[in-house]
């Protein structure tokens, strides 16, 4: 739960100062990735390169070993625990994939599988909320009782 915290409010919040303080945002030359390694290169110049690669580099082997837990857990949730270790071929495979496609096919692949992972949500969200409505009701009912 600490990873959407430190990600927004720390590692976004840190990048975002970096660029206003360095004012390279105002040339209207670059965006995104570019912007900061500018931004960086600008306030750190004898190693703002190396310090943006290393930070990169750690964020994003923590973001590949958090996926893998988080992939290999919701297998062996779904098809047992003995079998979860067979993800981490598949998550591989797929990490090298990823690596030498286009960043547009990735994106587009990435936004897709999250737009598809709203089906089984919401499906699930309609076919509960009459037990979830029973539930509140009779959650409800007896806390107002006198005791």
């Amino acid at each position: 739960m600490l990873g959407p915290v430190i990600d927004t409010l720390i590692v976004c919040t840190c990048t975002a100062l970096v660029i206003l303080i360095s004012g390279v945002w105002q040339s209207g030359e670059s965006n995104g990735v570019t912007l900061t390694a500018n931004a960086f290169s600008d306030l750190f110049p004898h190693g703002g390169g190396i310090i943006l690669a290393v930070l990169v580099s750690l964020l994003s082997l923590s973001t590949v070993f958090t996926f893998w837990y988080y992939g290999s857990k919701c297998l062996g949730f779904l098809i047992g625990a003995k079998y979860q270790h067979h993800y981490i071929w598949w998550y591989l495979v797929l990490v090298v994939l990823g690596a030498v496609a286009s960043l547009k096919l990735v994106v587009s692949l990435i936004d897709s599988m999250y737009a598809l992972m709203a089906i089984p949500t919401m499906t699930s969200a309609l076919l509960l909320a009459p037990k979830v409505n029973q539930a509140a009701r009779r959650y409800l009912k007896s806390s107002q009782a006198p005791q």
